[in-house]
């Protein structure tokens, strides 16, 4: 039997009764909406009051009656229609204007053409004016933050038991659904939408801002330290036994530079952003590289350039530090090759300017 009841259809109202083993999220939400009705009853003469009681129903339904009813969301949704009742009408939206979508979850059949159960669907129902474009836009980006700060294998059906990780996703989806709905369904209140999209952005980037930069400069942290320990066991190695080999014990000081290269590059990237914003979620990194590949790149152009010291062809002296002495003075090495990550981002271009340089010179000059 349905918890949301209709004992009299005509008049649209409607009543919750709660099944004895009833829930506390149940219960509450009851409770929540139970209180919102009442005080619409007192304001059955007003134009929007039939509207009210019908997307109040409608509420009450996905959180007690959907096939995956969720109390938590459907008291948000109420929390949001309970302010836009007690909205001044000089604030107040026409409850005629259209929506240009219809926005729904997956169901079985999305899922079975190949919908993930992390989407959200928007059915175009019409073209949209300039405002609902631009909230259906924001919200797309923010669903794709999302499903990249929260991967799922799982490109199937909503899992019934789900990970602590997807429970966190499904309660951002059910915020997002419910803006989108509010935003970009009849009737459409964008403005509000978007003062409800920012707020989530803020949430999401107060609650997940942490967890993916913390993670991520672990991630760089143990590629660094792995490679720069390898360096630093390479050179350890030549020191001691100039006999393995000639030529590599005479650029041992490159290893030490390498060494350098991998805590400069991981102090770089604490350096360069020291506070992030909510569309950086998806890719603390612009270029996207991984972090093993970002301090294998790195490494490589610093022992491009510490050749460019070593041959003479740039010559850097500031106070007792000399970048001729680089292959003769480990703590020279050591030095450059911090600053060289510190400044990872500018090597490409440092390097490709003296490259041209190179190449003008063996070109000739006109």
């Amino acid at each position: 039997m349905s918890i949301v009841q209709f004992p009299n259809p005509d008049t649209g109202l409607f009543q919750i009764v709660l099944p004895e083993q009833a829930t506390g999220a149940q219960k509450a939400l009851k409770e929540k909406i139970d209180e919102l009705l009442e005080s619409l009853k007192q304001r059955q003469s007003e134009t929007d009051y039939a509207t009210w009681v019908e997307n109040l129903a409608a509420i009450a339904k996905e959180g007690f009656d959907a096939s995956q009813a969720d109390p938590q969301a459907a008291m948000e949704k109420v929390d949001w229609l309970a302010e836009a009742v007690t909205r001044p009408k000089s604030e107040a939206v026409p409850t005629t204007r259209p929506g240009a979508f219809l926005i729904k979850r997956p169901d079985q059949s999305d899922m079975e053409e190949g919908t993930c159960w992390q989407e959200i669907i928007f059915c175009p129902i019409g073209p949209p004016p300039p405002d609902q474009f631009k909230l259906r836009a924001d919200i797309g980006t923010t669903l794709m933050t999302l499903r990249a700060i929260f991967p799922d294998k799982n490109e199937g059906t909503r899992p019934k038991t789900m990970t602590a990780i997807q429970r966190r996703y499904a309660a951002y989806q059910d915020k997002l659904l419910g803006i989108a709905q509010i935003g970009l369904q009849t009737p459409a209140d964008p403005n509000s939408a978007r003062q409800w999209l920012e707020e989530l952005r803020a949430d999401i980037l107060l609650r997940e801002g942490p967890r993916v930069k913390n993670g991520y400069m672990m991630r760089l942290g143990r590629a660094a330290a792995a490679l720069a320990a390898v360096s630093a066991v390479v050179y350890l190695v030549l020191r001691d036994n100039p006999q393995v080999s000639h030529l590599l014990y005479a650029y041992r000081n490159l290893f030490v530079l390498l060494t350098g290269t991998m805590i400069g590059t991981w102090l770089s990237f604490g350096l360069r952003r020291p506070k992030i914003v909510f569309k950086d979620l998806s890719a603390l990194e612009g270029d996207m590289m991984e972090p093993a590949v970002r301090l294998i790149f790195t490494g490589l152009i610093a022992i491009t350039i510490a050749f460019v010291f070593a041959t003479g062809m740039v010559n850097v002296n500031i106070g007792g530090l000399n970048s001729a002495n680089l292959l003769f003075n480990g703590r020279s090495a050591l030095l450059i090759g911090m600053l060289l990550g510190v400044s990872e981002l500018a090597l490409p271009g440092v390097l490709t300017r003296r490259a041209s340089q190179f190449v003008s010179e063996v070109g000739g000059r006109a």
